[in-house]
């Protein structure tokens, strides 16, 4: 099962960036909706896949708390890790809300998607230098220059089909 992109788009995305406090130009708009699209696995999965296979029984009736064992080391479609989190919420901007929400709000992975790139020093490439640049940018900026995944961030960007131009 997965989301509409376009209804993700119109529904979420723009709305959610209209709303936040940051300047959201349009590559700013791509370059979130592209990495929550790579980042949720074309928006199949609410959180990071776990290490492993450990996903525990759930007993009826029994509150779930996101852990590694069923969400991974990221959660949300934007896949964001505690420590990122923290870090951010240190910064402001996200300091009411809880990292466990992430998990089933989507206009709040929106909005941490895009502080997590506005708090980075590095600029915003431009949206005319295309999806190459915005996937070397958030290999250095989102991913942290970990594995290179950029030719499968560039292959799930190319899939996206924006609504809007």
């Amino acid at each position: 099962m997965s989301l509409n992109f376009r209804q993700f788009e119109l529904g979420v995305l723009r709305p959610a960036l209209r709303e936040s406090i940051v300047p959201n130009p349009e590559v700013a708009v791509r370059l979130v909706g592209e990495t929550i699209f790579h980042e949720s696995d074309r928006l199949r999965a609410l959180g990071q896949y776990p290490r492993g296979e450990r996903i525990p029984a759930i007993s009826p009736g029994v509150m779930v708390v996101p852990t590694e064992e069923v969400f991974g080391p990221g959660l949300g479609i934007a896949s964001i890790e505690r420590p990122t989190w923290d870090w951010m919420k240190g910064l402001g901007g996200i300091s009411t809300r809880h990292y466990e929400e992430l998990v089933y709000d989507l206009r709040l992975n929106v909005i941490a998607c895009r502080y997590r790139y506005f708090f980075d020093p590095l600029p915003l490439p431009k949206l005319e230098d295309g999806i190459e640049a915005r996937a070397t940018y958030w290999w250095k900026v989102y991913n942290r220059g970990q594995v290179d995944r950029r030719l499968d961030y560039i292959a799930n960007a190319k899939a996206i089909p924006w609504v809007q131009p």
